[in-house]
């Protein structure tokens, strides 16, 4: 307990009277009659402190702290630091349920506890823990903490799990990173792989604010969840791109969770989850490609053709879809096969998607039969898609060396289109143009065949 008497601070312990000292504000250090302790002595002194005494206020931030240079933990607190930092997550979970109460008793109301702080090399070691209030002294304004190495005679560490175990060791073992947060955002409690994943070590990480461990364009959204889920319990999951030193930029999913207190009012700490999912994307994303791309030509498929239409259309997109059919491409596979079949399909897709203007795409729907879609602009730029998809195809040196040519068909969309409805109408579109084609060089073969014409009424020659 202090109290202030002639400008001589008394502080007391739960055994009696441990030191009466005056301030010397000249120096800042502790001095007074009969303890004959210069500020010298008391420097050489402080080492030997076995225990931590802390002043916090509201959000359980240290203000001050007198104990040894390593702590009774060797992680001593600094100010600014929180509270909570390093104790045990079940404690923790604890301490913070009981926080609210504590800050609304009484001025000079003292309760003890015991409480698991972990230690540099990961372990956990119980302690001792006094909390005074003393938020009514004009210098404290706020409760002062007194921790010391645990009697064995002050409160169980936890009712339900031996001392070293509990949420921590779970923590350790999972494959995920776990962090724990005060409502304000500061990590309390971290595992390596949560350090790990941010890029960081666990005592940097819960040296500040979690949103310094974030890279710049994420720290708005995190802070903004946080101060959300402090306001309430929730939950909120979202992924955030990392820089991995070793490995580059990776993927991370990270999930909050707040909860509230025994009373159900008042959020107590969010814990947050960390899971690299930079593989899983890239295994979706590779998955998802392969579902919506030709894997022989790595235009888009139909399924996505149909998709990509179906969202077109719902928009009322005034589009116009050309249907292109190759020209004696059977005659390459039954002469050649399949494999300088392929060549030329591969190819040919090429040279169409090269011809495309910004906002138009291709997907090949059929074995030689490929779509175009173009938003509408006018009958002259549906002419145009249709000269340049020709001019294509005629430029592709394998097409042209094997007499491959194209038939395009050209369909505008109208409403109430359904993606079939469109393309049906430039199916039926392009085997007009084909059967125009082919009676076109039918007649042009019989001209050939039956060599020049002579008309009747012409006088004979010579």
């Amino acid at each position: 307990m202090h109290q202030v008497q002639d400008g001589t601070e008394h502080v007391t312990g739960p055994v009696g009277p441990r030191v009466h000292v005056r301030h010397d504000e000249a120096v800042g250090l502790a001095t007074g009659p009969g303890t004959e302790a210069t500020p010298e002595m008391l420097a050489k002194l402080v080492p030997f402190l076995q225990e931590s005494v802390m002043v916090v206020r509201a959000g359980w931030e240290v203000v001050a702290n007198l104990t040894s240079p390593d702590g009774v933990t060797g992680r001593p607190k600094r100010a600014g630091d929180h509270a909570m930092t390093y104790v045990h997550p079940d404690d923790a979970l604890r301490l913070f349920e009981a926080g609210s109460q504590v800050f609304q008793t009484e001025p000079g109301w003292s309760g003890a506890t015991s409480v698991r702080l972990q230690l540099p090399d990961g372990s956990f070691r119980p302690f001792d823990l006094e909390v005074h209030n003393r938020q009514d002294d004009p210098v404290i304004q706020g409760m002062v903490l007194c921790t010391r190495p645990w009697s064995g005679t002050v409160g169980p560490i936890s009712p339900e799990l031996p001392a070293d175990m509990g949420a921590a060791l779970l923590a350790e073992h999972l494959p995920i990173g776990v962090a724990v947060l005060s409502p304000q955002g500061r990590p309390v409690f971290a595992n390596d792989i949560a350090a790990e994943l941010l890029g960081t070590d666990v005592a940097t990480l819960c040296s500040g604010p979690l949103i310094e461990a974030m890279a710049p364009a994420d720290r708005d959204r995190v802070a903004a969840t946080v101060e959300d889920l402090s306001r309430r319990p929730g939950q909120d999951t979202f992924t955030l791109a990392v820089d991995g030193a070793d490995a580059g930029e990776r993927l991370i999913e990270a999930a909050f969770t707040s909860r509230a207190g025994s009373g159900g009012l008042e959020v107590q700490l969010v814990v947050l989850t960390i899971q690299d999912v930079t593989h899983r994307q890239e295994r979706e994303q590779r998955l998802e490609h392969q579902a919506n791309h030709d894997l022989l030509t790595g235009l888009a498929n139909r399924a996505w053709l149909l998709d990509h239409l179906h969202v077109r259309l719902e928009q009322d997109d005034d589009l116009v879809v050309a249907f292109i059919d190759l020209d004696r491409f059977k005659a390459v596979n039954d002469r050649l096969g399949h494999v300088a079949g392929d060549a030329v399909l591969s190819a040919v897709a090429e040279g169409i998607e090269a011809s495309l203007h910004p906002g138009e795409c291709v997907a090949r729907v059929g074995g030689d039969e490929f779509v175009v879609v173009a938003p509408h602009v006018d009958d002259d730029q549906s002419a145009d898609l249709s000269q340049r998809i020709h001019l294509a195809v005629a430029t592709v040196p394998v097409a042209r060396r094997e007499l491959v040519g194209v038939s395009v068909g050209l369909a505008r969309s109208l409403p109430g289109d359904q993606p079939w409805d469109l393309l049906s109408r430039a199916d039926a579109a392009m085997y007009e143009q084909k059967g125009r084609g082919e009676v076109a060089q039918g007649m042009a073969r019989l001209e050939l065949l039956a060599g020049p014409t002579v008309e009747a009424d012409d006088p004979p020659a010579g």
